[in-house]
């Protein structure tokens, strides 16, 4: 499991974005750089799963969970050129 901080690690040249963010359990995810993996995370550092993605180079769209509660998650995303953890609020 990965410790996740409120610093991007990503380079400052990396352009991404997380949208719908409040979501309803499906968001896209859009960087700059090629995506190699995704991870979610409650508030307590607990992994989510199964976790449903759908990469597509330098996007992915992630659905959560059906019977996943609303509230605050983190998403790690990992990229060639580093990780950036951020901040979603799931609304059902």
């Amino acid at each position: 499991m990965s410790c996740l901080n409120a610093v991007d690690l990503l380079s400052s040249q990396t352009d991404y974005t997380i949208s719908p963010n409040p979501t309803s359990g499906v968001f896209t995810f859009q960087s700059s750089e090629k995506i190699t993996g995704v991870e979610i995370m409650n508030v307590l550092g607990e992994e989510i799963t199964p976790l449903h993605l759908s990469p597509k180079g330098e996007s992915v769209v992630v659905s959560l969970p059906s019977g996943l509660g609303q509230g605050i998650y983190f998403v790690q995303i990992k990229t060639a050129e580093g990780v950036v953890a951020k901040k979603i609020v799931v609304q059902r």
